[in-house]
């Protein structure tokens, strides 16, 4: 059986439930599944009412206040 290669692994995204991405972001899981409607993230289905968020985009969409 051939090893995995590090390029395969890389392409795919960290995919994660709206419930763990909105723990991580500090939100409510309905303001992931919002961003997912409204195009701000990008979502995965993986069945027929499963949703999937990249943690990858999720990290890209916390960013640290510059105080003004």
């Amino acid at each position: 059986m051939p090893e995995p290669d590090s390029r395969d692994v890389a392409a795919h995204p960290r995919l994660v439930t709206p419930k763990v991405a909105a723990e991580y972001c500090g939100v409510h899981p309905y303001t992931i599944r919002r961003w997912v409607q409204q195009g701000r993230l990008e979502g995965y289905r993986t069945g027929p009412k499963l949703i999937r968020v990249d943690l990858d985009a999720v990290e890209a969409l916390v960013v640290p206040v510059v105080p003004s």
